[in-house]
């Protein structure tokens, strides 16, 4: 490791961790220093696999660490209010794996916490950064598609029922796995005050949203459809429609050029 490095510490060891620290592998720059969980046996053994120096059984420990630049937070969403809070709170930047929080209200206190504390905080929800999302702005910006005036998107994958979906206290659903992809999409292409919002869905038996339609009427006469379904399978499209034109997106989670 080079002195100069961004030392990243990541906090949890779940699929999502380990895509993470495979991905800091890859960068130059960037180290992945520490790893913590709640059992320290299960961050050494994460440690371990990606040749991680420091290990952690506590995540109060990794947050307090002074050799770590930024913290990844890759815990379910349900945890990561309490985890970013007190991460700002040590005064250390913070990339919180998406859905950014369980709701609004922690939200804007995480947002109002660092902006005080004046410490780096985003939501770590990649297709915001893909080159492609420049592109798709250009023709917009350049008027290629004329005035917009409908957006869609839509996202569904057959999940059955994995813990992260089905249960209430790990703040499940599709809406907060999958629907996020879809308002993040309408929400790179347009930033057309929303006006209005209807949305309905259907429920698993814990109580848990599967399938959402949302729909959003939009400023300058735009309007948004979003679908997101943890039970089913759909073509992850999304359209962006104009008066002169329009233009569709594969894979609205994961946004690339074609070969």
């Amino acid at each position: 490791m080079k002195q100069t490095d961004l030392r990243v510490g990541i906090i949890a060891t779940g699929w999502i961790a380990e895509k993470a620290a495979l991905t800091i592998q890859h960068m130059e720059g960037v180290t992945c220093h520490a790893v913590a969980s709640r059992s320290f046996e299960k961050a050494k053994a994460f440690a371990q696999q990606w040749g991680i120096p420091n290990a952690y059984g506590s995540y109060s420990e990794l947050i307090t660490a002074p050799d770590i630049d930024l913290i990844y937070v890759g815990t379910p969403h349900s945890h990561h209010y309490d985890v970013t809070m007190e991460a700002i709170q040590h005064g250390k930047p913070c990339l919180v794996e998406k859905a950014f929080m369980a709701n609004y209200e922690q939200s804007l206190a995480i947002v109002n916490a660092a902006r005080e504390k004046k410490v780096f905080l985003a939501e770590a929800i990649w297709t915001r950064y893909q080159p492609i999302v420049q592109t798709i702005r250009d023709i917009i910006s350049e008027g290629r598609l004329g005035d917009l005036r409908l957006l869609t998107a839509s996202i569904g994958y057959s999940m059955g029922d994995k813990p992260r979906i089905m249960r209430a206290d790990l703040c499940g659903g599709a809406l907060l796995d999958l629907g996020v992809y879809g308002i993040n999409f309408v929400r790179m292409f347009s930033d057309a005050k929303i006006e209005r919002i209807e949305s309905q869905c259907m429920k698993s038996d814990t109580g848990m949203d599967l399938t959402n339609t949302i729909s959003f009427n939009m400023a300058g006469g735009i309007m948004a459809n979003i679908q997101s379904s943890a039970c089913c399978v759909n073509d992850n499209q999304g359209t962006i429609c104009g008066t002169e034109g329009y233009l569709i997106v594969d894979n609205i989670n994961n946004l690339r050029r074609g070969d």
